[in-house]
């Protein structure tokens, strides 16, 4: 039996990081010689300049400043780390016999109670979004909850105390709040997140995970600033072709943007992923990741070809991204594995909009154009719908609403274009500026 009180030290573990070149955050447990670790979740930089490192080396338990203040979430964080703590002390002052290891895992897990509440059912829907390989979409629920969290922090898991006011709170927090962009989420993000919450709390209810009740997330969308879109016309993207002074990796990333283009605004995944089988003598036919009701049966051009003649079929894959090696790759792991090769041709992209004299360039940025020049010449969304691969029409929607703006500001702008040069000629003859300057008549 465990006769001596147990010692907690914060420590960052030195010898392995993550993709992102982040190391673990994990508080030691040391008690009767017997050391266990618990994982806190927090993954921060390590650099041997003191000045870069998102990690204090001189924290204290007392000053409580694991995380450097460099960090834009360093308060929130150590916060977090500081309930941990407290945590895994409550345990042992219950159960003073528990080993370190036991003190760690009665933490991780709390004894098993009813499952209620609106953050037990997003872990859970999250949990099961993995289980169905969806990881792609698990990982965005969990940033979209990371906002939520942040904001509520400890209190109990009680919708009940989901009011009105709260929910306005959470919409000012999120406005307002240290980011890693600056002050505030902006409005797109948010209301996506708003979005899931409602899902989660809708769902939680038809569950039973929650009491039935009015939504409370159903509140009106935070009003967004229309942006100009700033995604090359057709033009530039054909422009592309004879763009020279390329390295074979940047003419590889161009070649795959065009492919992406030509074969209806495919997804990047999609075409690097493209295997030879997939090409037959007239078409090239191929099943979207995403979940589009039919495969896209699309005939070989010109600009296909072009591309397609630039590449002899050696292996299974037209690109040289994707390998034979990668195959086996599953789950989390393919997950990744895209995620970096999505990364790679990201910054190759920004160096090919460089050289063009695009301001810039993304691989998602084509699928809009694609859409933009097919609702041009059809003027049928149904159409355009099908050529883009989407399940519902309302994603579709999504593509047309900036762009419909656009069209009706270029309409205003023609219809009142006839007033420019009378404008001009009052200005000029009748020197009305200077008419404006002077002061008012009683």
């Amino acid at each position: 039996m465990s006769s001596s009180s147990a010692t907690y030290k914060v420590t960052i573990r030195t010898d392995q990081v993550n993709d992102e070149g982040k190391s673990a955050v994990r508080i030691r447990i040391t008690k009767d010689r017997k050391t266990a670790y618990y994982h806190t979740g927090i993954f921060l930089k390590l650099s041997k300049d003191a000045r870069k490192s998102e990690w204090n080396p001189k924290a204290t338990t007392e000053k409580r400043n694991w995380v450097a203040s460099k960090h834009f979430d360093s308060g929130s964080l150590n916060t977090r780390i500081k309930t941990i703590l407290e945590g895994l002390q409550a345990i042992e002052t219950k159960h003073p016999a528990y080993t370190s290891a036991q003190i760690r895992d009665a933490y991780a897990q709390p004894e098993a109670a009813k499952k209620t509440g609106f953050i037990a059912f997003s872990e859970e829907w999250i949990i099961r979004k993995r289980n169905h390989g969806q990881y792609g979409t698990a990982s965005t629920y969990i940033t979209q909850m990371g906002y939520f969290k942040r904001f509520w922090g400890d209190r109990p898991d009680d919708p009940a105390k989901l009011t009105p006011y709260i929910i306005s709170e959470l919409v000012h927090f999120l406005r307002t709040c240290d980011t890693r962009r600056g002050k505030g989420y902006d409005a797109k993000t948010i209301n996506d997140a708003f979005g899931v919450y409602r899902s989660f709390f809708r769902n939680a209810v038809l569950e039973g995970w929650i009491p039935p009740a009015p939504n409370p997330f159903s509140i009106p969308l935070v009003e967004e600033v229309l942006k100009q879109v700033e995604r090359p016309n057709v033009d530039q993207i054909y422009s592309l072709i004879k763009l020279e002074g390329l390295t074979p990796d940047l003419v590889h990333t161009r070649n795959l943007f065009l492919m992406q283009f030509f074969l209806h605004g495919a997804r990047v995944s999609e075409v690097y992923t493209l295997k030879w089988s997939n090409v037959n003598s007239t078409h090239i036919i191929f099943k979207p990741r995403k979940r589009a009701k039919e495969v896209k049966i699309i005939p070989r051009h010109e600009g296909i070809e072009w591309i397609l003649s630039q590449y002899p079929q050696q292996g299974n894959y037209i690109f040289p991204f994707f390998a034979e090696k990668h195959e086996k790759a599953k789950g989390e792991e393919l997950r990744l594995l895209m995620r970096n090769l999505n990364t790679r041709i990201a910054n190759r992209l920004k160096i090919i909009a460089k050289m063009a004299g695009l301001p810039h360039l993304a691989s998602h940025m084509q699928r809009h154009t694609f859409a933009d020049h097919a609702w041009e010449l059809t003027k049928d969304i149904r159409k355009v719908q099908g050529m883009l691969g989407h399940s519902e029409s309302k994603t579709t929607e999504g593509y047309m609403t900036k762009l419909g703006q656009i069209s009706k500001d270029n309409l205003s702008t023609s219809l009142y274009s006839g007033v420019q040069e009378n404008i001009r000629e009052t200005i000029s003859g009748k020197g009305y500026s200077d008419e404006l300057q002077k002061e008012p008549k009683e």
